[in-house]
């Protein structure tokens, strides 16, 4: 037989057969007949990546029995995958046997296989098939002829095969469509979409309803058939323009929706989801959802009267599902937005916070609730969120949140805090004070022999002016430690301020010597200081504590890199329009304290916290934050202003101005006035022996007759037996057994016209005031020096009533 005499017995195979299974066994006794092969077979799938492949159909000639029976599934192998790849890669027959490069494997030789021929064939729906055959008989060598046949015969198979398969599929397809739309639970319905001239849909034609639509409506397919819908639904016209502008964009867009309505005239809720095959046309599908709904209904209703945001959003989609009305109160009604792009702000995706994966196990499974706290970043309250996976209406895994504002608990816990810390400073400060205070007392003592005895020594050195030098230096220095003892002491609160007309340069260059040592010698100290500038009323342990606190703010800012401390004191006006930010402080002029660092500057975003106690960008051990604060409460306690110049990467200066005064400030007593002496009868009283040996010596050079004792209660008993022979008492507060102003107020008792000074190193027993009250002439710290001294004995002996 010819080329296509061939062809044409296997068309007459094909067209006789009424389906495919008598296509496969046609074609196969065709092939057979044809090529006087020993078999003929039909596999599927051809792929190479599946586990095991179909035998179709299998014909043989008696002599060489079938190696597969029809439906039989063969395992595939790594030999077997080879094979089918080759056939899919070749789009021509494929043949194996001697005169091949493709070798029989060895399935195939263990059932008498010599020579085999196969190609892939590939319908139009579905997996490609393998075509082939065997010859048993002998070891055939395929011609050229033979392979364009049996590849051609193989195309015509698979076309008759795939519109037979389609043809099937559709009448199936269709069979299956008429028995589900006819038996389905849910309505369906058939609809032709009607517009007007401009193309928008204004009504729709119902084209056919299943027996479940007419039952779930109680609209008959007879009655509504070929009607609009306005026809249909006459009574619920608000329902259907809603319904109509919703199923007219399905149509012709093409995009499905899904939403849920209520029709008055059944009074069902319906979900309806709504779906276009073609365009004009669409399709929709009813489901009585009135108890979920009366269900969506309660479960709203209770969680309404929540005070406190509940919503419900999808875990894969962040679809928000639910939100309660304590929750649109604040955001509006989001239902069906994007949880992250609603309920947050500036979030690119889904937050980075979410607690989606806290919710539910590896398994998918809803776990027990996720509780955290949380800062909303659209409204910037606190809440506490309690998070949980629940099974939503239609059964898909969601996550309910329940957040409730704890803004004022929020701010309620950072008060106490902030109490607490307030309470331990406090505490700090007041165990700084009472260590101070013991200092203080003890070093004021000392400080009184050294300043003493060093004046002793100068009264008698004026003849050796480098002795009297040196002297004048200890004295300096003496003074310059009790002014420290007196900043330690206002510092932890133990004393009071005490303002005084003063010109502040002398207590800059001071403050700037003692700064210098504690400097690295990267640092550069630059001093600008105009020594006129002021006079300003002011403490002046209060203004070295100024400028203590800013320059070491300054140098902690060139701690690691160097550079240079400016300080400069100048007198400027700062007029109305300067001062428009600062209400209360009256314009004139005033002194400019500028503390000046090359440091890298003052962030910008930081700028307006500096002055907030306890705040500090340094690290731990580097400084408490109360440094700026200090100073801001010492300014503004004067009248004064503190402003802050700083630019990024070149440095920052605090500027303080302190208005200044129309007093003159007290001029220091001339060094050479005459010091006041007298005759009088001193009893001096001191558990200190080096004071009472000192101030023996310098009241008896003064003129005075003096009698000591270094015991309050032995003092007691002295004046006991002679109140009359004494005309001033002078006595230390802290001794033991009794204090100063315990013997004061006994003395006073036996002759209550005694004058009494009372000397202390440091008490926070008494105060000025309650030792004026209890009759005592004068309360004065120590340490005191001889023209100090002698100045106060002599207006208390006098009567001066300025004393106190």
């Amino acid at each position: 037989m010819n080329f296509l005499e061939s062809l044409e017995a296997v068309s007459e195979a094909i067209n006789r057969a009424e389906d495919v299974d008598h296509i496969i066994d046609h074609v196969l006794d065709s092939v057979m007949s044809i090529f006087g092969c020993d078999r003929a077979w039909l596999f599927h799938p051809c792929d190479p990546d599946t586990a095991t492949i179909i035998v179709l159909a299998e014909k043989n000639k008696p002599e060489y029995p079938g190696a597969f029976t029809s439906g039989q599934e063969i395992p595939i192998d790594a030999e077997a995958s080879d094979t089918i790849r080759k056939a899919l890669a070749s789009g021509s027959p494929v043949v194996f046997g001697p005169q091949s490069e493709n070798k029989i494997d060895d399935v195939s030789a263990s059932f008498s296989v010599l020579s085999q021929m196969m190609m892939a064939i590939h319908p139009k729906t579905g997996k490609p098939w393998m075509f082939g055959m065997h010859q048993c008989a002998y070891a055939r060598d395929w011609t050229h002829d033979e392979q364009l046949l049996f590849k051609e015969i193989s195309h015509r198979v698979v076309e008759s095969l795939s519109n037979l398969i389609l043809l099937q599929d559709l009448k199936k397809s269709e069979l299956k469509y008429r028995r589900f739309f006819t038996t389905v639970r849910n309505g369906w319905a058939y609809h032709k979409i009607i517009t007007n001239a401009e193309g928008v849909p204004v009504d729709y034609i119902f084209l056919e309803v299943n027996k479940a639509f007419e039952e779930l409506t109680g609209l008959k397919s007879e009655g509504i058939v070929g009607k609009p819908a306005s026809q249909v639904f006459a009574h619920d016209k608000q329902t259907l323009s809603d319904w109509i502008d919703k199923f007219g964009g399905v149509s012709l867009s093409g995009e499905s929706i899904t939403f849920e309505g209520y029709l008055a005239s059944t009074r069902i809720w319906y979900s309806v989801s709504v779906s276009s095959p073609d365009p004009g046309h669409f399709i929709t599908v009813f489901e009585n959802i009135s108890e979920r709904q009366e269900a969506f209904e309660r479960f709203r209703t209770i969680l309404d009267s929540i005070n406190s945001v509940v919503y419900v959003a999808d875990m894969e989609t962040y679809e928000l599902l639910f939100l309660n009305k304590f929750g649109r109160n604040i955001w509006g009604d989001f239902s069906g937005k994007i949880c992250w792009q609603t309920l947050q702000t500036g979030q690119a995706g889904p937050c980075g916070f979410c607690t989606n994966d806290k919710l539910i196990d590896e398994n998918a499974n809803p776990t027990g609730p996720f509780i955290w706290e949380f800062q909303n970043t659209v409204d910037h309250e606190w809440y506490e969120c309690r998070d949980q996976a629940i099974r939503w209406l239609d059964g898909r895994i969601v996550r309910m949140e329940i957040a409730s504002n704890i803004t004022q608990r929020k701010m309620a816990e950072a008060h106490k805090a902030e109490l607490e810390e307030k309470l331990r400073q406090a505490l700090k400060m007041e165990a700084i004070g009472t260590l101070a205070g013991g200092i203080a007392h003890d070093f004021n003592n000392i400080l009184s022999a050294i300043l003493g005895y060093a004046e002793l020594a100068r009264e008698s050195s004026y003849q050796f002016p480098a002795i009297s030098g040196n002297l004048d230096e200890v004295i300096k220095a003496g003074h310059r430690a009790r002014g420290l003892v007196k900043q330690i002491l206002t510092f932890s609160r133990q004393a009071g301020t005490e303002r005084i007309a003063m010109h502040p340069a002398s207590i800059i260059r001071e403050a700037a010597k003692m700064l210098r040592p504690s400097l690295p010698t990267t640092i550069e100290i630059d001093l600008d200081i105009d020594t006129k500038a002021g006079p300003v009323l002011a403490d002046p342990t209060q203004i070295h504590q100024i400028l203590m606190n800013l320059s070491t703010n300054a140098f902690h800012a060139m701690e690691l890199t160097g550079g240079k401390l400016g300080i400069s004191l100048r007198q400027t006006a700062l007029t109305a329009v300067d001062l428009l930010k600062e209400p209360g402080v009256e314009a004139g002029d005033f002194v400019r304290l500028s503390i000046r660092d090359s440091g890298p500057g003052i962030d910008p975003g930081i700028r307006d916290k500096v002055f907030d106690p306890y705040f500090t960008t340094k690290e731990a051990g580097k400084g408490t934050g109360m440094g700026l604060s200090v100073v801001h409460g010492i300014v503004k306690s004067y009248g004064g202003v503190i402003s802050i110049e700083s630019e990024t990467g070149k440095g920052t200066a605090i500027h303080v101005f302190l208005p200044v005064i129309d007093v003159d400030p007290d001029l220091p007593q001339n060094a050479v006035d005459p010091i006041p002496q007298g005759d009088e009868h001193i009893l001096f009283i001191d558990d200190e022996e080096m004071l009472i040996r000192l101030n023996k010596i310098r009241l008896e050079a003064l003129g005075y007759k003096v009698t000591t004792s270094a015991s309050g209660l032995e003092a007691l008993k002295i004046f006991r037996r002679q109140p009359d022979q004494f005309d001033l008492i002078i006595t230390d507060q802290t001794m033991p057994g009794i204090t100063g102003a315990e013997l004061a107020v006994q003395m006073l008792q036996l002759r209550p016209d005694i004058p009494i000074i009372l000397c202390t190193g440091y008490s926070s027993i008494i105060s000025k005031e309650e030792a004026r009250s209890m009759g005592i002439r004068s309360f004065i710290d120590k340490p005191l020096g001889r023209k100090e001294i002698a100045g106060l004995i002599r207006k208390v002996l006098n009567g001066d009533a300025s004393v106190s």
